[in-house]
């Protein structure tokens, strides 16, 4: 039940996220419908695990950053990072935006609390990790290892190739589309997906749930690569 309150929050705050960065309450919910399809929400979202919520204050934090309102970005970094990690994400996502650099900056400020709580619990009130190494050295030797003992590509091909599916080649699309638009905060939060991308590979984890981590860039891209696909030539304007 807990789960299914996250998962309807962060598909409401997908809608809010989507006409921010300048589309349609159709075309939110069309995004909604894409985040709620997906194999990763399908198969672990309602399951007792964490994802759920971490995707809604993920999206929490991103609207607030769109919309410059440093109270709900506390309060998404505050709770968002005792929830999962992931909320993390915000940092980047939030230099990646840009502006003013005294709006950024306080941004970042409003991001801070939750960061010292995390480390503060993590490293000071409960150290430990899973029982074996994350570091990245360890993770790339394993990685290796993998490799070398059969098919382990195929393995990252299939994990990573469902976590968004059709979704892929009209992201792909949607970014192509907007390639003349450098500066519009959808394709500044495109850079965000190479890099989550890499990161299954430096902490030797799951590589397809991690790799959803990117949708609040890939479904408002692939939802461009669906304009384009229906001949519509426009774009989000904001």
């Amino acid at each position: 039940m807990a789960n299914l309150l996250g998962l309807a929050l962060a598909g409401l705050l997908m809608v809010a996220f989507c006409e921010a960065l300048g589309f349609t309450t159709p075309e939110g919910l069309l995004a909604s419908l894409l985040f709620y399809t997906s194999f990763t929400v399908v198969n672990f979202a309602g399951t007792p695990m964490v994802d759920a919520w971490a995707h809604a204050f993920l999206l929490l934090g991103l609207v607030a950053a769109l919309r410059g309102s440093l109270s709900w970005l506390l309060v998404a970094s505050l709770v968002g990072m005792l929830a999962k990690e992931t909320t993390l994400l915000l940092v980047p996502a939030v230099l990646l935006l840009g502006g003013p650099r005294r709006a950024v900056t306080a941004k970042l400020l409003a991001l801070l609390p939750g960061l010292v709580v995390y480390a503060v619990f993590r490293f000071v009130l409960f150290p430990g990790g899973y029982g074996h190494p994350a570091d990245p050295g360890t993770a790339w030797s394993t990685l290796v290892e993998r490799m070398q003992h059969g098919p382990y590509w195929a393995l990252i091909l299939f994990d990573g190739g469902v976590s968004f599916g059709l979704l892929w080649p009209l992201a792909a699309m949607g970014a192509w589309c907007l390639r003349s638009r450098r500066h519009h905060p959808l394709m500044r939060l495109a850079w965000l997906v190479p890099g989550i991308l890499l990161v299954p590979f430096l902490i030797g984890s799951n590589i397809g749930r991690i790799w959803f981590y990117a949708f609040p860039a890939m479904i408002p891209l692939a939802l461009v690569g669906i304009r384009r696909a229906l001949n519509s030539p426009s774009v989000p304007a904001l």
